[in-house]
């Protein structure tokens, strides 16, 4: 089994787009946080509280 980096999530987190900006989350810097331990990957999306549910689909993407 090979272990997952931190570089190949960042690449799978380029292909989920912010729907109002059709840009990436990497390049609107909405993750922080991102750790692997124990071949778990954890990391948070930081959002405007308004925009939480509008970015719902986005989280349910990234995950």
């Amino acid at each position: 089994m090979s272990l997952i980096t931190k570089a190949q999530i960042v690449e799978a987190l380029k292909t989920v787009k912010e729907p109002a900006s059709g840009k990436d989350l990497i390049a609107l810097n909405m993750v922080s946080g991102l750790v692997i331990k124990d071949g778990n990957v954890g990391f948070s999306l930081e959002v405007h509280p308004d925009k939480g549910a509008e970015m719902e689909p986005v989280r349910r993407a990234a995950t």
